[in-house]
């Protein structure tokens, strides 16, 4: 019995650590994209959608957002039907899915480290606020289960080589973790490069790599037969290989791959300081928070430095056989890969959510490190005893203010109405903080101090076509289409993909303004796109029975709008625009008005 205590307590001792640093989110409701995706997504409410689920985007096919995450939307089908609807069962699934994940860390560190240092790197990892997003928000619960699936088949796989051998049950586990990942968030499209660190580095088995191939030649043509086979099942329910749509920075900015990569080797001490002292957390990154490159500058020092130091390690890792160093330094490199923007644009600059997969290998480095360190403090001395105390002491402290520090994150993203504030908060100058919190103030009547917000976020980052969109609903809605025209053409004027959303408003506020020329032109150029064109059409035909009334002379009457025009005396004028290309502040006008 005290034998099997022994063995089980330190297993035991991680998910309980996992438990309560994020049993504080149970009490969460709907957050951010929760909204969206839990609370007003009706494929989930029922089971008999789950088949359906798997031929369809996650956003749904009335969005273009993409992304191909079936199985991630099949939980959340389950859990919302035992939850009866309510968001507890959610959050509670998170945190049971999270406790899984951190026994699985802790199994799979101890396969590469001590027991003493698996147990730290385990407990580090269990109590680190960077994953508060991701548990905390019930739509983090894919990267939760994506970064369980990938950690679960990589330790099965390391198990299954360590013996020397490649059984067809575990080949069938391993491909099932495979298909798990990929079919739960894209990134866990890393997984088999995953299985090939482990195989040149932890992996104990001495027979030469080809001899050792031959034994996994099986399962790398599995792998590549389900890789494709997911690749084929994506592109034909999206229509392409593309992912999400890229950040409208990336549009907005015009920029190019070479300065996208530039601005990504400056992110590189985000991505550090997020690994490794995650002391100031943000729902929202987004410029000027996160500054654009055009060129190399200083700004790109810190973030080059750390590149540098990480890459180096890893070097010297590997010319000094420190396997479990170079396994979890390129586990972290891979892991962080595909959301980092060096290779393709993403739909985002930098998400908290995105680090949980890293920061299992970033956890595995700090304790095979930490290791090296303590055991190269001699033994015996009295200020060897007092620097190992120190660092026990250090130790102790860095675990007790991650605890805190997670179990009080988690309150914030409650709701939106703490989540929102505190957003700002963390992040004044991210123009995206400003812009959800001006769009939640706006939805619950607070429409002075929507104003304020939103004038805010056009001011931090005038290329974004949403702000100014957003900005000029509201003032449709108020019928103070003077107010909005100039905001729709700084909109459409930013980007593109703004006729999408801004231009049948846009020509709904010229009709509703009396100006019928540039009406019918803007109608003319929704037809053109051949998207929406019957609402364009029904357009053209209300400006032409207006024109026909003007011609014979009779009596104008009101506008063909739900929006009547105010008194002109209650209208303020919104000011001259320029287009962004000519100024890089917002438009004239500022706030007051709603």
């Amino acid at each position: 019995m005290k034998e099997r205590l022994r063995r089980w307590w330190p297993a035991a001792a991680i998910v309980f650590l996992a438990i309560a640093v994020s049993a504080t989110s149970l009490g969460n409701a709907y957050a951010y994209d929760d909204g969206y995706m839990v609370l007003a997504n009706e494929r989930i409410r029922s089971l008999r959608n789950i088949p359906a689920l798997f031929a369809d985007s996650y956003w749904g096919k009335e969005s273009t957002a993409g992304g191909y995450r079936p199985l991630t939307l099949a939980l959340l089908t389950i859990q919302h039907v035992l939850g009866g609807g309510g968001p507890f069962a959610m959050h509670l699934a998170n945190v049971l899915f999270y406790a899984a994940l951190c026994w699985a860390v802790f199994a799979l560190a101890r396969r590469v480290l001590p027991p003493v240092a698996a147990w730290i790197a385990a407990a580090l990892f269990a109590v680190h606020p960077v994953h508060v997003e991701s548990v905390a928000n019930i739509v983090g619960q894919a990267e939760v289960t994506a970064a369980l699936a990938c950690v679960a088949g990589v330790l099965l796989y390391i198990r299954e080589r360590d013996s020397g051998r490649m059984r067809w049950r575990a080949t069938a586990g391993i491909l099932g973790c495979f298909i798990a990942a990929v079919l739960i968030k894209e990134n866990g499209a890393v997984f088999p490069v995953l299985l090939l660190v482990a195989e040149l580095t932890v992996v104990r088995d001495p027979r030469p790599v080809r001899e050792r191939f031959v034994t996994a030649r099986p399962l790398v043509l599995l792998l590549t037969l389900v890789g494709l086979l997911y690749v084929w099942v994506r592109a034909r329910v999206l229509g392409d290989l593309a992912g999400m749509p890229p950040h409208v920075a990336y549009v907005g900015l015009h920029l190019t791959n070479a300065h996208r990569v530039l601005t990504m080797i400056g992110m590189a001490r985000e991505w550090v300081r997020l690994l490794l002292w995650p002391a100031r957390l943000a729902a929202e990154y987004s410029p000027p928070m996160i500054p654009f490159a055009i060129g190399m500058s200083s700004e790109q020092l810190p973030g080059l430095l750390a590149l540098v130091v990480t890459l180096g390690t890893l070097w010297v890792a590997i010319r000094r056989h420190w396997n479990d160093v170079a396994f979890g330094i390129a586990w972290t490199v891979l892991a962080i890969l595909p959301v980092s923007g060096f290779l393709v644009p993403t739909g985002f600059i930098l998400a908290e959510r995105t680090m949980m997969l890293p920061s299992v290998g970033a956890m595995l480095t700090v304790g095979a490190i930490g290791w090296r360190l303590w055991a190269a403090i001699p033994a015996g001395q009295r200020a060897a005893r007092g620097l190992r105390m120190a660092a026990a002491g250090a130790l102790a402290l860095v675990m007790a203010l991650g605890f805190t520090r997670s179990a009080l994150r988690q309150v914030v993203w409650r709701n939106n109405d703490t989540l929102f504030p505190t957003t700002v908060h963390d992040a004044p100058n991210s123009y995206r903080a400003h812009q959800i919190m001006g769009a939640w103030l706006f939805a619950n009547g607070y429409k002075g101090e929507g104003e304020k917000e939103m004038w805010e976020a056009i001011r931090l980052f005038p290329y974004d076509p949403i702000p100014p969109f957003l900005m000029a609903e509201e003032y449709r809605k108020k019928g103070a289409c003077d107010r909005a025209v100039p905001l729709y053409r700084w909109a459409l004027a930013t980007t593109d993909t703004a006729m999408g959303f801004a231009l049948g408003p846009y020509a709904r506020c010229l009709l509703q303004m009396g100006k019928l020329d540039e009406a019918h032109a803007q109608a003319m150029r929704g037809v053109a796109r051949g998207e929406e064109v019957r609402s364009y059409r029904r357009l053209l035909h209300e400006v032409d029975s207006i024109r026909n009334v003007v011609r014979r002379g009779g009596p104008l009457g009101p506008m063909p709008s739900a929006y009547p025009a105010p008194p002109k005396a209650a209208l303020q004028k919104a000011g001259d625009v320029r287009h962004p290309s000519q100024n890089a502040g917002a438009p004239a006008g500022g706030a007051g008005g709603l």
